[in-house]
């Protein structure tokens, strides 16, 4: 037991300088979007929207599914001494994705009219895609140097450069925007710049601190790799209509000035992943070492507590995002905005099921059935795809949240199923209940605190506040944590710089 808690160490410890910066990131990006959305017109700012999505979309084709096996093969020809093999995978793992990008990307420079075209978009759409054609290799590059990054353990220093630092530019390149008073077309090249700076930045930092180099005798297991890619190369093409579909039938079928509402609400919502995103990046490549060493036991219990303590960070997000939807849209986008509260709650639903069982993608990767991991993705895409054609054009921005938050919900009990299968893998499900049971209450008291005043300033305080206060209360009337969730915070703040070795030991009523 006492290396798996050595590893539930290295987990928390990574996680916590991670979760520093990857909150930093998505206080960033709120910023940034924030100053985009009320500083360009709603119509405008649906159009970077969904230039964005275009790029972002490539970006996950290109990679063909090969950059998704680094964490799990690197380890694993580590820890067997296949070095041959490593030389070889790394080679394969540069030379295919950069290839892939600089055709695509060529691709999206001259089909760019037509993409316009097919959205109804004014003309300049077309000189914003030839602009962002040029980020395709430069994401693909960085997508593969983050990966390497992630699996040696530099997540902290990955977790600044991306997106940390990447959001940071966009941020104070905002700024310069509004200073001189630049049109849209300088949004475009500010996200352009903002992930050549990146991919510069991890390309620096592999050279400097990674010791794996593709060179020397190579031997190529090319059966092996792209049986295992290419299921996850098509589980890249569905996840695109899982997470974007919504986006390009927005595009198609509604306003521009409709797709920012949405966008922003979704973005919201999304900040639920902030905490699974944290853990998650190191839980990969150490469940890969265990499964290695054939030790699955370990690889049950980091799992089981991960999961805990991915649901328990996450809930107070979340019941924030239910209960102050309408408020939190109307107090920092304006009045327009706030019509997206619904698809905020809608969104968070589906995001909230995503991280709580998240994890499980990483235990079908490293057991190799990335099978079920395209099977779970053609259910949820057809859902999503078939949902967003059909609510869309029925009930707006609604009908895209509704299709969007059930194809989460089903990819991600698909993936659990399946994991369970393999591995069986389970949860705490006496925690879960319990954070449950003490947010409800709290974030009810709240919202009716909040009520009271007339003056927004009093009332984001007081309900704030109470509602952690309270929340804090109830979880420990319930007895809500575990030994090993106080020893993991020990270890966190630690490795931080902090001594709450007081506050845990009074927590514990000793």
């Amino acid at each position: 037991m006492s290396e798996r808690f050595n590893s539930l160490k290295k987990i928390a410890h990574g996680a916590g300088l991670t979760f520093l910066f990857s909150a930093g990131a998505y206080g960033v990006t709120f910023f940034f979007k924030l100053l985009a959305a009320r500083y360009f017109s709603q119509e405008a700012f649906g159009q970077f929207v969904l230039g964005e999505t275009v790029l972002n979309i490539i970006v996950l084709v290109v990679g063909l599914g090969i950059t998704e096996g680094v964490q799990r093969y690197i380890p694993v020809y580590r820890e067997r001494g296949h070095e041959a093999k490593l030389t070889g995978y790394l080679r394969f793992v540069f030379l295919t994705p950069l290839l892939g990008a600089l055709l695509v990307g060529a691709a999206l420079f001259f089909s760019a009219p037509w993409v316009t075209s097919f959205f109804g978009f004014p003309e300049g759409f077309t000189l914003f895609l030839k602009i962002l054609s040029f980020g395709v290799p430069l994401s693909a590059f960085q997508k593969i140097t983050s990966q390497i990054l992630i699996t040696e353990r530099r997540v902290g220093l990955e977790a600044f450069i991306q997106p940390f630092f990447e959001e940071l530019v966009k941020l104070v390149g905002m700024s310069l925007i509004m200073f001189y008073d630049l049109g849209v077309l300088s949004l475009i090249v500010l996200l352009l710049v903002s992930v050549a700076v990146t991919a510069l930045l991890n390309g620096v930092s592999y050279l400097v601190l990674v010791p794996l180099r593709p060179s020397g005798d190579s031997k190529y297991d090319l059966r092996d790799w792209l049986s295992f890619s290419l299921p996850l190369f098509l589980t890249s093409f569905l996840t695109m209509f899982i997470s974007w579909t919504d986006n390009f039938v927005i595009g198609k079928f509604l306003e521009p000035s409709d797709l920012a509402v949405y966008s922003i609400a979704f973005s919201i919502a999304g900040t639920l992943k902030v905490f699974y995103k944290s853990l998650n990046s190191l839980f990969t490549p150490i469940l890969s070492e265990y499964y290695g060493r054939d030790d699955l036991a370990s690889v049950k219990f980091l799992f089981k507590r991960v999961t805990a303590w991915v649901f328990g960070l996450s809930v107070p997000a979340f019941l924030v995002m239910v209960f102050y939807s309408e408020e939190i849209l109307r107090l920092l986008y304006g009045g327009s905005y706030a019509e997206g509260w619904l698809v905020l709650v809608i969104v968070a639903i589906g995001m909230l099921v995503n991280v709580s069982v998240g994890p499980a993608a990483a235990i079908l990767n490293i057991v190799k059935e990335t099978n079920n991991i395209f099977y779970a993705d053609v259910a949820a895409a057809t859902l999503n795809v078939a949902g967003n054609l059909v609510l869309v054009p029925m009930i707006g921005l609604q009908g895209a949240a509704l299709a969007s938050s059930a194809s989460l919900i089903v990819n991600n009990v698909l993936y659990i199923w399946w994991a369970k299968q393999e591995i069986n893998v389970g949860f705490d499900w006496v925690y879960y209940v319990k954070f449950v049971a003490a947010g409800l209450p709290a974030a009810f008291v709240s919202a009716l605190l909040f009520r009271v005043f007339s003056n927004t300033i009093l009332q984001v305080v007081t309900a704030g506040v109470t509602y952690a206060a309270l929340y804090l209360v109830l979880l420990f009337a319930l007895n809500t944590f575990h030994e090993k969730d106080y020893e993991m915070l020990e270890a966190v703040a630690e490795y931080l710089g902090f001594d709450v070795a007081w506050l845990t030991s009074y927590v514990r009523w000793e």
